[in-house]
């Protein structure tokens, strides 16, 4: 099937290579271009049994990590308000 995710990402990581020989682009804009190369890293957990446990877990646990990272905002919006109201005369 053409649009899986996975071939989306291949795509968008060879893309820049093409366009390059087919459009004169500005070096700025060529760089940008090749920054979707970037987007090959999350095609490694097909060929990786340890990231696609990594991702199972991550799928299984989200309530959790939510919860903790929801009490770091909280603790960290706090102990900023904290550390302004102590230093902010200095």
């Amino acid at each position: 099937m053409i649009v899986r995710p996975t071939l989306i990402i291949d795509l968008l990581a060879i893309l820049p290579f093409y366009l390059s020989m087919v459009i004169t682009l500005d070096g700025r804009a060529l760089r940008a271009f090749r920054l979707l190369r970037v987007f090959r890293i999350f095609t490694l957990g097909r060929y990786s049994k340890s990231l696609q446990l990594m991702g199972a877990v991550l799928r299984e646990k989200t309530p959790e990590l939510a919860v903790i990272l929801f009490a770091v905002i909280i603790l960290l919006v706090a102990t900023s308000s904290l550390m302004y109201f102590v230093e902010h005369e200095a």
